[in-house]
Order: structure tokens, then sequence, then C-alpha cells
């Protein structure tokens, strides 16, 4: 149903059970051709009909309360919908924004290997040799012990000491070869 028919057949309940119509409508029933009920009978029948009524405008409550569900409930799966349409929408975008970049980067890759092909054809028929980085060439290191080590910093100490003594004189009276 739309919401307009909806709309409008609340507010045809409404109006349809209206109290003034109900009591206009238990008047117009309501006819006293026989005296011969008592007081008794005329006071149970007059709260059974009260309770009824009372029953029928609960119901009728109820009944709308029912309506204003479902139209609560159709607006939300409404809105559910029109939201899980967009995402749809939003997610088909993005995929296809993704394929055509992929495309474009498949077309740039082929154009640089293209590029790179006739490239590498002109350095050959031209003879000339592409330039290439200079390498380090391999330098043998010697194998320095850790002087933090006390077995070998003694050693090594002497070494320096007796080194020293050869290539530059005495140490001790401080007259130097070199000199």
């Amino acid at each position: 149903m739309s919401q307009r028919k909806v709309q409008r057949h609340v507010h045809d309940t409404y109006r349809n059970n209206s109290e003034d119509r109900i009591k206009k409508e238990g008047e117009t029933y309501d006819t006293d051709d026989d005296d011969t009920n008592s007081d008794d009978e005329y006071s149970i029948e007059s709260e059974v009909v009260q309770q009824l009524k009372k029953e029928i405008e609960d119901m009728k409550h109820k009944k709308i309360q029912m309506m204003n569900e479902i139209e609560s409930r159709n607006k939300t799966d409404k809105l559910k919908a029109a939201k899980r349409k967009l995402k749809q929408q939003h997610i088909r975008r993005l995929l296809q924004q993704k394929q055509e970049l992929e495309e474009s980067l498949l077309e740039k890759q082929s154009t640089l290997s293209s590029l790179e092909g006739e490239y590498c054809a002109d350095d050959l028929d031209n003879g000339t040799k592409a330039v290439r980085e200079p390498k380090m060439p391999f330098v043998i290191k010697p194998n320095v012990p850790e002087f933090s080590d006390p077995q070998t910093f003694n050693e090594w100490k002497v070494e320096i000491l007796k080194t020293l003594e050869t290539n530059f004189g005495d140490i001790k009276t401080g007259q130097s070869v070199m000199e």
C-alpha cells in the first residue's frame, strides 16, 4: 500500500471509530419496548455493554498501534533498501574505477616495455654500450680483534709497542730513528 492510502485508511479508521459515532449507534439501538426488565438485569446489561465498549475501544487502539507499527516498519525497510542500493552503487563505481586504473596501468606498462625495447635496439645499432654504474672493487679487510677482549688486548699491545720501537726509535729515551 502506498503511504497516502495507509494514511487515508488510518484517518478513516479514526473517524469511523470515534466515540461519538459509537454513542449515537448505541442510543439508536436502545429501545425500551419492554419495561419488564428489572433494575438488576439492566445494571448487569449496562456493565456488560460498558465492558464490551471498553474492549472494543482497546481493540481499536491496538489496531491503530499495529497500523502505525506496520507503517514505521515499512519506512525502515525502505530506508534500509535505499542504503543498500547506495552501497551497491558505490561498490560498482569503485570496481569500475579500479578496472579503469588497471587498464591504464597495463597500457602504460606496455608503452614502457615497448620504449625500452626500442632504446636497447638503438644502442645495439649504434654500437654504443649502455653506461653501467661502476662497482666497488673487492677489498680484503684484516681480521682485527676487539680490544674489549682482555686476552687479545695484551698481545696486541705488545706487538704495537715492538713495532713502534723498531720503526720509530726508543720510546723511553725519546730518540727517533726517523731523525
